[in-house]
């Protein structure tokens, strides 16, 4: 069953249960209001009845014999009699209330002392009794009692019960209805961003990374239709990404084995002789390409989390000291002076090898994209709870625009473009998954010397 039908017979389920709860609730309370109609009419009633038996009873001297064996009836003097100061003669019949009398319940008289002066009192099956007290001048004279039939039996009730029933029915059904109409629109209102969303997934799955922006919502499903977009922006960069990445390893593979060609076919046409320096040549390429795949095979064991590490407390002033020590011979021939301004015995946990070969990388870097005759400045301090280590060098720098770059895989600055060395591009991105690895960062920025300034801080803390 699709979400949309659920939806739709949960609302419209839901209203109806309220719907028919709501008509029970207001049946009863009507029953409730129409008995208490009912028993208010029947003690007006009987008030009005009071007020005519009291004017006879004081009309007749205050004696009860011109009621005794008669019925209730409206009883009120003539206007003329009351005029003339006369009271009417015993038993004197009055003008009765044919309507009432025809349609008023037993009603009967009782004394005080509970003895029946006139009227009909009820004698069938047990019915709610009616009281109403009469007083002349404060003093109790009799009290009026009268058994009106139950709703039940009366078809004048019965009938307007019958017909608020329907009424209530018919109004019932109309709401019902309605709340159809407006569980479906409401449903195809909601459902409408989860069909959206389930498009875009659906087009994700087929790898079509470009999808069409929804209109902004400001609530869950605008959020959740933010986040597919967003993931479908990331899977189209990713891919990209990696057709960029498969470029540059061919470009970069390739150029070594074009010049191993070439080396080969002008030996083996005899256009050259095959001699030291020939030799010497062809190992420099072999070596050139066996870095650049061990580079490739350290990033992705970085990358996928292969790389192993051993924390052990680490004199990490030794470990730069040796570093700088194994290229000193390197930035000699190019050149270049390294300049050092290392803090001693700085001891803390750390993987030696990997750090040495953070130091090798950075120093390399340093010194194949450094102008010569040129300078590279190296610093390790301790601050707070970090180390901070410093390596800046001269000319060339790199576009400000490029700085945030440098540690992405296979990129290299305007100025790397010509190979000046051996590098492919991958040193700095091995540097920043060693660094973090210890938790630390490494940022680049313009080096106040006219190259590059990189910064690298590893945290005084337990890492592994």
């Amino acid at each position: 069953m699709k979400i949309s039908t659920k939806l739709f017979l949960t609302l419209t389920g839901l209203t109806a249960l309220i719907l028919l709860i709501t008509l029970i609730l207001v049946r009863w309370s009507f029953q409730q209001g129409f008995l208490d109609f009912i028993a208010d009419l029947e003690q007006k009633r009987m008030s009005v009845l009071a007020e005519s038996i009291l004017a006879d009873y004081q009309a007749n001297g205050n004696n009860w014999e011109f009621l005794k064996g008669q019925p209730l009836e409206f009883r009120r003097p003539p206007d003329r009699l009351k005029q003339q100061g006369r009271r009417p003669p015993p038993g004197m019949p009055r003008h009765p209330d044919r309507a009432g009398r025809q349609n008023s319940p037993p009603t009967a008289l009782y004394s005080v002392d509970g003895t029946l002066i006139g009227g009909v009192p009820w004698q069938g099956e047990a019915r709610h009794q009616f009281s109403y007290a009469i007083y002349d001048n404060g003093n109790l004279v009799a009290e009026l009692r009268s058994w009106p039939s139950p709703v039940a039996a009366n078809s004048v009730a019965n009938d307007f019960i019958a017909k608020q029933l329907n009424q209530s029915i018919l109004i019932g059904l109309g709401c019902l209805l309605l709340a159809i109409i407006a569980a479906w629109m409401l449903t195809k209102q909601l459902i409408r961003p989860i069909r959206l969303i389930h498009d875009k997934v659906v087009t994700l799955t087929k790898g079509e990374y470009k999808v069409e922006k929804s209109p902004l919502r400001n609530d869950e499903m605008g959020q959740l239709m933010q986040n597919v977009e967003q993931l479908a922006d990331t899977l189209d960069k990713t891919r990209e990404a990696k057709n960029q990445w498969f470029a540059a390893i061919s470009h970069e593979l390739r150029t070594p084995l074009t010049v191993l060609k070439g080396e080969l076919e002008v030996l083996d046409a005899g256009i050259r002789p095959f001699d030291q320096a020939s030799l010497i040549s062809l190992n420099q390429e072999i070596a050139l390409l066996e870095h650049l795949i061990n580079d490739l095979y350290q990033l992705s064991l970085s990358d996928m989390g292969g790389l192993s590490y051993q924390f052990t407390d680490t004199n990490v002033s030794e470990v730069l000291v040796q570093s700088c020590e194994s290229v000193a011979q390197r930035y000699a021939d190019k050149n270049i002076r390294l300049h050092q301004n290392i803090a001693t015995s700085i001891v803390f946990e750390v993987d030696a090898n990997r750090l040495s070969q953070l130091f090798l990388n950075l120093l390399t870097n340093a010194l194949l994209y450094t102008d010569s005759p040129g300078d590279v400045y190296v610093a390790l301090e301790k601050q707070k709870e970090a180390i901070h280590f410093t390596i800046e060098d001269t000319a060339p720098a790199v576009a400000k625009d490029d700085y945030d770059q440098l540690f992405e895989p296979l990129f290299r600055g305007n100025r790397a473009r010509t190979r000046q060395g051996s590098g492919a591009g991958l040193g700095l991105a091995i540097c920043k998954n060693i660094v973090e690895a210890h938790q630390g960062s490494i940022t680049a920025q313009p080096s106040d010397f006219g190259g590059i300034a990189m910064l690298v801080v590893i945290p005084l803390t337990k890492v592994h």
